[in-house]
Parts: structure tokens; sequence; C-alpha cells
């Protein structure tokens, strides 16, 4: 299966309306979605390159000696939209 990476923003669109929808839609959903947030992080998790720390997942990096794309620096993007407080007021 041919997945692109998530984009920064569809990854804010997430974790911002993650409670949203665990209110809208139950418990059970709730977990799906804290489930998946854990897998984004795993997937866009810190690895060591030439002595510098980078998002193994946005670098490409093939877990020996290259990285695809250019090195990353964690945290990436992706985990810093993550990280970002939501804005209650919006």
């Amino acid at each position: 299966m041919n997945r692109r990476p998530m984009t920064s923003r569809q990854a804010a669109m997430l974790a911002s309306g993650a409670a949203q929808a665990a209110r809208a839609a139950g418990i059970r959903s709730a977990t799906k979605v804290l489930a998946a947030v854990q897998r984004i992080r795993a997937l866009h998790s810190a690895v060591d390159y030439l002595g510098q720390t980078i998002c193994g997942h946005c670098s490409a990096y093939d877990g020996t000696s290259s990285c695809d794309n250019p090195p990353v620096p964690h945290p990436c993007p992706t985990i810093q939209t993550l990280d970002e407080p939501k804005d209650e007021t919006q």
C-alpha cells in the first residue's frame, strides 16, 4: 500500500479536533483518535543521524546510512503541531 506522509496541516487538524471528536463520537472513538496520535508520534520519532537528531520519517532515513530527503530536525513540523497548545477561543 502506497501512503503519503501526513502533512503538518492534517496532523494539526487531527490534534486540534481530537477532544471535539471524542466528545461527539464517544469513548470508543476517542480511544481510536488517541491511538492514531500515538502512531503518528511513533512514525515521526527522533533518530540520530551523523550527530544530529532528525525525524526519521520526514527525512526518509533508511536506518543505516542515508536519508532520501534532506535531514529534517526533530521535532519536525508534525510533532511541533501535535505539541502546540490548542487555542480554545477558536
